[in-house]
């Protein structure tokens, strides 16, 4: 039987993705939550009747208060919502016209005959899940809320335990009835469940006097089971590669070797493998047989053809490559040089082999040079840890990724100016180092973030006591504030939103005093130019959500942390951003033909304007 198919047993819920296969909905149109709650409560009270049958009207005397009022709200019988879930419960008339409730997946134990289930339901086989089989649809199942209070509850009593951890037997008398109930309907061992979250829970192989462990200080918001791990660590590799590419891009004079071909090299024995970090890295682990780039001599020279160095991610590695040579030249007889493409994190996506340099025995332990190199990391079966303690490593290493970020945004550049003229060709923008500059010596702005309620959550521009606005704030007064003397200042991710807002206000703005203009190439650029974050409590800091995950790449590489669920889908309004990013790079003189033609004169005239007077804005 396919998992993707089942059903669970929590109300028969399809395993497929979200409850998109549940039958349509009666008069009185509930949401599918609304469904999927009543299904739980009558599926749990057939239950609790040993899968008996139940007549609808004593289904209907154990609602909860609030099933209930929903029920009544809808104006709509118990009956007609019963009938709207045929995969979760059987409803049958029987002989004396009373109704009666069973579960599809159990045996019919009512009056009368058998309810007759229709042949495609028959054919699909799609009964409740067999005991410990959720374990294989558990990417599916892991997002339902039952599952992942379940997994909060279990992680706060670890977390409440002297050390933090407690026999497995005794973490089931510990959780809620609530909780109970729900393994029950999974039909799966606490064990089972936990291990399915290798990541968060630990599970000793020790029969009944196994231990178990939560591996956070803090229980998360979220579990996410060891399968859709897989599918992140995906998103982690396609990150990793395209930082990779741009510095192979940066230094193109220099050979790259992959992680298969370095692994082929050392078994052969004539590869000299130098380590490129600092310290603190090299103190957590290094590939077999590397030598720190400090420790070098001439012997280890010796009987090698080719030295290969690397880094973190392949910065630091190429540039000495490049160093040495330049000192060694062409000279016949010495060995090739290369740089291991993708540096340790591509090691790791190979499932390469890591050594503690002390006890020289292997280790899954990682450093990750900067926290914002974690999210290029595998997430599963190695332990990252990245604080540097060396000060004037955390100045180079901001310094080598400079490079990389510049790369980055020259394309952001080139994605704001196609985002303009397709989608805000009237409005008037500033550019990101202009409002920055402003901000300096002006306290007549206010902003106003475009964007979404969960990214606003994550972080927004600090904007050094000016006044920040939501979209809706702005436009549910913008008769009130157009009489304001403010400068308004619209932003989003890349400008996109903000553009499509200035541009849909421009017939509004006429005859006005308002002045309103969008940041070109949004919070990326912002950010790119030196500006800084704040949280939500107006404390700076380095993390930001990117929108999609299709725009992590156009942020500055160093010290900054992107949040944001990574294997959600793009949203729709961000696509037609997301297709703005071109192919292939465009010519100059392309480029200025189409913003001379496409761009409207007074805003083009604003733009050229303010870049020849090399000024901040002026009233």
């Amino acid at each position: 039987m396919n998992p993707s198919e089942e059903y669970c047993g929590i109300a028969n819920v399809p395993a497929k993705a979200g409850y998109g296969e549940i039958a349509s909905v009666p008069a009185g149109d509930f949401s599918q939550t609304e469904i999927v709650t009543l299904a739980v409560e009558i599926r749990q009270a057939i239950e609790r009747n040993r899968f008996l049958s139940l007549p609808v009207e004593a289904i209907e005397a154990q609602l909860s208060p609030q099933s209930a009022r929903l029920i009544q709200e809808h104006s709509i019988s118990l009956r007609q919502v019963l009938l709207s879930m045929p995969e979760m419960v059987t409803v049958q008339q029987n002989e004396s016209s009373s109704w009666t409730v069973s579960c599809p997946d159990a045996p019919w134990l009512g009056p009368g005959p058998p309810p007759t289930i229709p042949a495609a339901k028959r054919e699909a086989k799609n009964v409740g899940l067999r005991r410990g089989e959720a374990t294989k649809c558990m990417d599916k199942l892991a997002d339902l809320p039952e599952v992942q209070t379940l997994l909060r509850e279990l992680a706060e009593v670890l977390l409440a335990m002297p050390e933090r951890d407690c026999l497995l037997s005794d973490l089931g008398k510990l959780m809620s009835n609530e909780s109970r109930n729900t393994l029950q309907s999974l039909k799966l061992r606490t064990a089972q469940l936990l291990r399915c979250f290798a990541n968060d829970f630990y599970v000793e192989n020790s029969g009944a006097a196994s231990r178990v462990s939560y591996k956070h200080a803090k229980p998360r918001d979220r579990h996410i089971p060891s399968q859709e791990m897989s599918r992140v660590d995906q998103v982690h590799f396609s990150r990793m590669l395209k930082l990779a590419a741009d510095v192979s891009i940066l230094y193109s004079n220099i050979t790259g070797i992959s992680a298969p071909e370095l692994d082929k090299e050392i078994r052969n024995g004539f590869c000299l493998v130098v380590d490129c970090r600092s310290d603190d890295e090299c103190s957590v682990s290094m590939l077999p047989g590397a030598i720190r780039k400090g420790d070098l001599t001439a012997a280890d020279f010796e009987g090698k053809t080719v030295v290969v160095a690397y880094c973190c991610m392949g910065t630091r590695a190429a540039l000495w490559c490049s160093e040495l040579s330049g000192s060694m030249g062409s000279a016949r007889g010495m060995p090739s040089v290369c740089h291991l493409v993708g540096g340790v994190a591509a090691w790791a996506y190979h499932r390469g082999l890591f050594i503690e340099p002390i006890s020289e025995q292997p280790t899954n332990m990682i450093h990750c040079w900067t926290a914002g190199m974690a999210s290029f990391f595998p997430s599963e079966g190695y332990k990252v840890v990245c604080p540097l303690t060396d000060e004037d490593e955390i100045f180079r290493s901001k310094e080598s990724l400079q490079q990389i970020s510049e790369m980055r945004f020259a394309r952001l550049c080139d994605l704001a100016w196609e985002v303009r003229i397709r989608y805000s060709p009237s409005g008037l923008h500033f550019e990101a180092e202009e409002v920055l500059r402003m901000l300096r010596f002006r306290n007549d702005l206010c902003f106003i973030d475009c964007r979404t309620e969960a990214e606003q959550r994550v972080s927004m521009i600090a904007s050094s006591g000016c006044p920040v606005l939501t979209k809706s704030q702005f436009t549910q007064r913008f008769r009130e504030l157009a009489q304001k003397p403010y400068v308004f200042i619209a932003y989003c991710t890349i400008g996109g939103r903000s553009g499509k807002l200035v541009e849909s206000l421009q017939g509004d703005i006429v005859g006005t005093e308002l002045h309103l203009r969008s940041v070109m190439g949004g919070l990326a650029a912002w950010l790119h130019v030196g500006g800084g974050l704040v949280d939500s409590l107006r404390m700076p800091t380095r993390h930001v959500h990117p929108w999609t995950h299709a725009f992590m790449d156009l942020f500055p590489v160093a010290d900054l942390q992107m949040t944001c669920d990574e294997l959600a889908p793009t949203p729709t309004d961000a696509e037609p951003f997301v297709e703005c990013c071109p192919m292939a790079p465009e010519s100059s003189t392309c480029k200025i033909i189409r913003v001379g033609t496409e761009i409207s004169p007074v805003s083009l005239a604003d733009t050229l304007n303010r870049a020849a007077d090399g000024v901040c804005y002026e009233d």
